[in-house]
């Protein structure tokens, strides 16, 4: 999902060059004011359904990793479980959904290990820079691992059996006016293989199902 959404949000060939489509980076707890608001009409987000108030659509997964410096202790090792960042000086970006990451991490931490989180109010790029330099580490998502940054390496993060997933969704209001947003959703929908059903019967039946 995620390459057809970016070729269908920043290649005008892609989808109806008629069509204006204007991306806007927004901290994660401003995205549902500014889609009551009117301001964007597509919200495109990680963390759970219930941050957005509007209709919802599950996209895809991507495993969970880590970055770390390239000369971390733990570099050496592909695989890593939560264990063996319990004592780790997470970084995150305000961009990101920072209490969903937080909720993550308290629950995957073993029992009595204190949580160690710091935000800082800059891009995923610029916080990948703060890692590289081993001021802490920092979870980031599959998609991120075509980005090079020297010093840095990318390392999947587990659970005891199975990967660690991470949701991305879709949100809109319902009562939408604009009629370019049909066409651009059913358009994402139907080119990743959910079919063009954006009626609320349709968007819910997706929501259960997640």
């Amino acid at each position: 999902a995620q390459p057809v959404l970016q070729k269908l949000l920043f290649d005008p060939e892609t989808f109806q060059p008629d069509v204006s489509r204007v991306p806007v980076e927004l901290p994660h707890d401003r995205m549902n004011e500014a889609l009551a608001a009117g301001r964007i009409d597509l919200a495109i987000f990680r963390g759970k359904a219930e941050d957005i108030s509007g209709q919802v659509l599950p996209l895809c997964t991507e495993r969970l990793f880590v970055a770390l410096a390239a000369d971390h202790r733990l570099a050496e090792r592909m695989i890593l479980q939560w264990s063996d960042v319990a004592d780790e000086t997470f970084l995150l970006s305000g961009y990101h959904p920072t209490h969903a990451i937080r909720q993550l991490l308290l629950e995957r931490l073993p029992n009595g290990k204190k949580l160690h989180v710091i935000v800082h109010d800059i891009s995923a790029a610029a916080i990948m820079h703060m890692v590289a330099d081993g001021r802490g580490i920092s979870p980031c998502l599959e998609s991120m691992l075509n980005e090079h940054n020297p010093g840095m390496v990318f390392r999947e993060l587990r659970n005891a059996t199975r990967p660690e997933l991470v949701t991305l969704f879709a949100g809109w209001r319902e009562d939408s006016i604009n009629p370019a947003l049909s066409r651009f959703m059913n358009t994402l929908m139907n080119q990743i293989g959910l079919g063009s059903d954006t009626s609320p019967r349709g968007t819910e039946r997706h929501r259960r199902a997640e």
